[in-house]
């Protein structure tokens, strides 16, 4: 009479062993890319607020702001932006600064946004672009990394 058996042998458990670490080696970095990604998004939800007051001192007064004062504007922060401003000079860049994120890679670094009038239809537009030290391009949104 012939014994069968039930279960997997060690060698078929070890494979799947193996699979698991392979795609856990390959998920995680692409898992924690995608966290830090997230989390500078939130910097530019936050910017929203300040991008309306820039828009609507530029309509009220025909001229930009100069600062979160003028544009009647109060700054905004969160665990992951330390702030959220209005350049003083009158341009009105709106410049968003990181903390909490990763410290070699983000925190201390910016984002500005800078308002454009395009065309005869004055289409408003904002410019992102990454601040001075840079974040790394990976961690921004597309229309920042150029």
């Amino acid at each position: 009479m012939k014994q069968h058996s039930h279960g997997f042998t060690l060698i078929e458990l070890m494979i799947v062993v193996a699979i698991i670490a392979v795609l856990a080696a390959v998920a995680i970095p692409q898992y924690q890319s995608y966290v830090k990604r997230a989390k500078i998004s939130e910097g530019l939800v936050l910017a929203d607020a300040a991008k309306l007051a820039v828009t609507e001192s530029l309509q009220a007064k025909g001229k930009y702001p100069s600062g979160n004062q003028e544009a009647g504007y109060t700054p905004a922060s969160s665990t992951y932006v330390s702030g959220v401003t209005i350049a003083a000079n009158g341009t009105g860049v709106v410049t968003i600064t990181y903390r909490n994120i990763d410290p070699a890679a983000v925190d201390g670094k910016s984002i500005t946004l800078t308002p454009t009038t395009r065309s005869e239809a004055q289409v408003f537009q904002w410019d992102c672009a990454v601040g001075a030290g840079g974040i790394d391009k990976q961690y921004v949104p597309t229309p920042c990394r150029h």
